[in-house]
């Protein structure tokens, strides 16, 4: 499983329209069809309002080939601990969603004015920023006329659509999203996707074993249920001119074990 070695904007875009006559979902098992389209389908089932339903179409628009709907980002690293810190209260006062990181801090969701303005104010205070442009909630709340609450209650609702995972910011995300569906009482499951993805990728177990207090063997059984689950969701759905990508992480099985 990987979280893919791409900047967050790449593989964005719209997906096809058209206006040839499609039939319901269980008569299409045998035709190909967008992601969007299968997502859109669904919609029509749920109690959206027209406004939210544009809301969520625009979020389908913005999904990347795996299906993820990946968040502007800005990392914020060096300078002194106090700087990043005086940085982290300004932004969660200005309602930001903001994510303390191994020395640093990321900021999410930002438009492309506010990503401005926070890398001036980061290096104003002697910090380093890496800056990853794509779509905003922020942005979208401002073009549809709504609080970004309800582009966020919107977007939470999409996710709980098939394909499983769709519209997860990561494959972090799109694994837990999945799990707590499918095994929601298999706690280590939820940490070892929440904490060890990158163990997994190193195939650090003792690391894994240690945190989780499992034997190897339970450990195995973990890596085979995590083995089952989709870590690109909007796969099925690209034509012949995706583009693959080399996966960070990998879960195989090696004879009877899986690594």
């Amino acid at each position: 499983f990987a979280d893919l070695a791409r900047g967050p904007t790449e593989g964005t875009g719209s997906y096809r329209d058209t206006d040839d006559e499609r039939p319901a979902l269980s008569q299409t098992l045998t035709r190909a069809s967008t992601l969007s389209e299968f997502v859109n389908e669904q919609l029509g089932t749920t109690a959206l309002t027209a406004r939210q339903r544009e809301i969520a179409e625009d979020i389908l628009g913005n999904l990347d080939d795996d299906g993820y709907f990946r968040p502007s980002r800005l990392d914020v690293t060096g300078g002194t601990e106090a700087a990043r810190r005086q940085l982290l209260r300004q932004a969660e006062s200005a309602g930001i969603e903001v994510q303390e990181t191994r020395g640093g801090l990321s900021l999410f969701w930002l438009t492309d004015d506010e990503m401005a303005t926070w890398e001036e104010l980061a290096h104003g205070r002697g910090c380093k920023v890496e800056s990853y442009y794509a779509i905003s909630t922020r942005a979208m709340a401002v073009l549809h006329d709504v609080p970004e609450t309800e582009v966020r209650t919107v977007l939470e609702l999409v996710k709980t659509l098939d394909p499983q995972g769709i519209a997860s910011r990561d494959v972090r995300e799109c694994l837990l999203t999945q799990v707590l569906v499918r095994y929601p009482d298999e706690k280590r499951l939820h940490k070892l996707i929440d904490r060890h993805l990158p163990d997994i990728e190193a195939r650090n177990h003792q690391a894994i074993r240690k945190d989780l207090r499992v034997q190897p063997e339970e450990l195995q059984r973990l890596l085979e249920v995590l083995a089952t689950l989709e870590p690109r969701p909007g796969r099925e759905f690209v034509g012949e001119s995706a583009r693959y990508i080399t996966p960070d992480v990998h879960v195989i099985k090696v004879g009877d074990e899986y690594t």
